[in-house]
C-alpha cells in the first residue's frame, strides 16, 4: 500500500492543480472543493512520507486495539477489525473524496455553472445532437479530462486502500517481496461492491434526467433506446451488489462458527457457492459491457457508464480468475 499512497499523493495533487488553474470565477463551492482536495492532497503525503520512516509506519499500521473472532480469541485474521490510523485516515479521506467525486461526476447544468466546474458534459438533445455538432444520443461525456480521469483515479485507489485495510490479514506496512496475500478474492468483492454501487447511481441518474423523463419530455423521448438500456444497466448493478451481500452473509457464518476447526466439506460448499457467485457477476458484469455501452446504450461515450461497467467488469473477471485458481 506504501506505493498506492504515493500514486493517490500524485493524483490529488493533479485534481487540485486543475481545480485552482479553471479560467472561470472562484465560487464558493469551487473553493470548498479546493480546501477538501488540497486536505486530502496533504493527508496523502503524510501518510506516503510515513510508510517510508520506520518508526511512523509502525505506528501508523499498529492496531490500535485487539481483534478478537467469535470465540473470544485474539484473532490476526483481518476484516472489519483491523483498526489502525491507517484504516481511519483512509476511512476518512474517502468521505470526503466522495464529495469531490460526486460534484465532478455530476451532469447537472447548476453544478457546472455554480462550481464553474466542466468535469462531465451532459447533452439532453432528444434528436441525439449536440451543440458541437456531433452525436451522443444524450449521454454523458468527459469534458475536463485532467479534472475527471485525475478525480476517478483517486477514488479508485481510495477505494483499494479500504478494500484492502478491511480484508488483510496482517495491516502492516512491510511484508516480503515473495509474500502472496490470502485477501484477493474478499478484495475484489469489495471493489466489485464500491463500483456496482456507483455504477446503480450513474444510471439511476441517466434515468431520471430529463431525457427520459415522462413528465419533461414526450413520449418519443421517454422511449429513447439509451434509457431503456439504463433500466438494464440498473438492474444489472443491482444484482452484483446482492452477489456482494450473499458472499457477505456465507463469510459472516463462517467466522461466526463456535468450531475452531470449520467442517471441510463446509467450506468446500461455500466455495463452491462463491464461485457460483462470482461466475454470476461475471454474466451481469459482461451483459452491462454489451448492452450498456453498445451504440444506443447510456455508456456509448467514454464517461460515468461507460467506464463503470468496464470497471465491474474487470473486477468480476479478475473474481473469476482467483475462484477458478
Amino acid at each position: 500500500r506504501a506505493n498506492v499512497w504515493l500514486y493517490l499523493f500524485l493524483s490529488t495533487t493533479t485534481t487540485t492543480l486543475t481545480l485552482s488553474t479553471t479560467q472561470t470565477p472562484l465560487t464558493p463551492l469551487r473553493t470548498f472543493l479546493l480546501f477538501l482536495t488540497s486536505l486530502l492532497t496533504l493527508l496523502s503525503f503524510l501518510v506516503a512520507f510515513s510508510f517510508r520512516h520506520k518508526t511512523l509506519r509502525n505506528k501508523l499500521t499498529k492496531r490500535i486495539s485487539p481483534c478478537y473472532n467469535a470465540r473470544g480469541m485474539v484473532s490476526g485474521r483481518g476484516g472489519m477489525m483491523n483498526h489502525t490510523w491507517e484504516a481511519y485516515v483512509a476511512l476518512g479521506m474517502g468521505a470526503l473524496w466522495a464529495m469531490v467525486a460526486m460534484t465532478v461526476w455530476s451532469r447537472w447544468e447548476e453544478i457546472e455553472e455554480n462550481a464553474g466546474l466542466d468535469g462531465v458534459v451532459w447533452s439532453p438533445d432528444a434528436d441525439g445532437t449536440a451543440d458541437e455538432g456531433h452525436t451522443n444520443g444524450g449521454v454523458s461525456t468527459v469534458g475536463n479530462g485532467n479534472l475527471y480521469y485525475s478525480t476517478s483515479v483517486s477514488a479508485l485507489m481510495i477505494a483499494y486502500l479500504v478494500s484492502d485495510l478491511l480484508t488483510i490479514d496482517d495491516p502492516n506496512g512491510t511484508l516480503p517481496l515473495y509474500y502472496r496475500p490470502r485477501n484477493q478474492i474478499q478484495l475484489s468483492y469489495s471493489l466489485l461492491f464500491y463500483s456496482s454501487i456507483a455504477l446503480f447511481a450513474f444510471g439511476t441518474s441517466h434515468m431520471s434526467s430529463d431525457i427520459c423523463s415522462s413528465s419533461t419530455s414526450s413520449s418519443d423521448n421517454a422511449s429513447f433506446p439509451s434509457c431503456r438500456y439504463s433500466i438494464l444497466t440498473v438492474l444489472l448493478a443491482g444484482w452484483n451488489v446482492a452477489v456482494v451481500g450473499l458472499h457477505l452473509g456465507l463469510v459472516s457464518v463462517e467466522r461466526n462458527d463456535p468450531h475452531p476447526m470449520p467442517n471441510p466439506r463446509t467450506r468446500k460448499r461455500r466455495c463452491v457457492v462463491d464461485a457460483w457467485l462470482s461466475l454470476s457477476a461475471l454474466a451481469a458484469a459482461t451483459i452491462n459491457v454489451g448492452v450498456s455501452t453498445s451504440e444506443h446504450g447510456p455508456g456509448r461515450e467514454p464517461g460515468n457508464v461507460f467506464w463503470g461497467c468496464w470497471i465491474c467488469f474487470a473486477i468480476a473477471t479478475y473474481l473469476m480468475m482467483s475462484h477458478v485458481e
